[in-house]
């Protein structure tokens, strides 16, 4: 198989398509019309590619196309389930590449959850100011709440975060029954958290992945 590390999910789709136009033009020499019926190259892509999905999902729109073009240059008639089956494939591949691109994103995002929860174990590890700043600014600012959002004639659950700001004010309110110096320890390292958030290495290799697999 083809694996997606050498090439993106659009050069295999570009594969997929070549190849099954190459393939219904020799099957519909041989068997003329009966080509039309088995779109056996979209199976084939799918098991010698991967992603599956999207090999098997653009061979069969190019099958479809082609089997509309072989009849459209005979002068033939194209039967209303062939334009069914030409939407239904490109609705297909579209909603494929929709749901492979959501399930990678949230690879990626888990693995960078998982480096923060490390990064924040380091700090809550560091000293009682950074114990503090983690028992008090992270759940402030990894909190979620979600609001309607209204677009494109559609409401959608939106998430939203909290103001790194407010976070801050209340950690350093709360810090100062401990003595200025604390809460100013508390509040420097508050505005050091960004450099000491690193990529996990889990995290690195899913980006890495998906810049690739998607060629961004």
């Amino acid at each position: 198989m083809t694996e997606v590390g050498y090439y993106s999910v659009w050069e295999i789709m570009a594969f997929a398509a070549i190849g099954s136009t190459l393939l219904f033009a020799i099957a519909y020499k041989s068997v003329g019309a009966r080509a039309e019926r088995y779109p056996v190259p979209a199976f084939l892509a799918a098991v010698l590619l991967q992603p599956w999905w999207a090999a098997f999902t653009a061979g069969l729109v190019s099958h479809t196309v082609c089997a509309i073009g072989a009849r459209m240059i005979k002068g033939k008639t194209v039967a209303p389930a062939l334009k069914m089956a030409l939407s239904l494939s490109i609705f297909a591949c579209l909603f494929a590449i929709q749901v492979g691109m959501g399930m990678d994103t949230e690879a990626v995002a888990d693995a960078v959850r998982k480096g923060e929860a490390m990064s924040w174990e380091r700090i809550s590890r560091s000293s009682d100011v950074g114990k503090f700043v983690a028992e008090n600014y992270r759940p402030c600012i990894e909190s979620r709440e979600t609001f309607l959002q209204y677009m494109e004639r559609h409401f959608t659950l939106a998430p939203r975060a909290n103001a790194p700001a407010t976070c801050k004010a209340a950690a350093i309110a709360a810090a100062k029954p401990k003595g200025r110096d604390f809460a100013n320890s508390v509040a420097a390292m508050i505005d050091d958290v960004p450099n000491l958030m690193d990529l996990s290495a889990d995290a690195r290799s899913e980006i890495e992945r998906l810049a690739g697999r998607w060629a961004f």
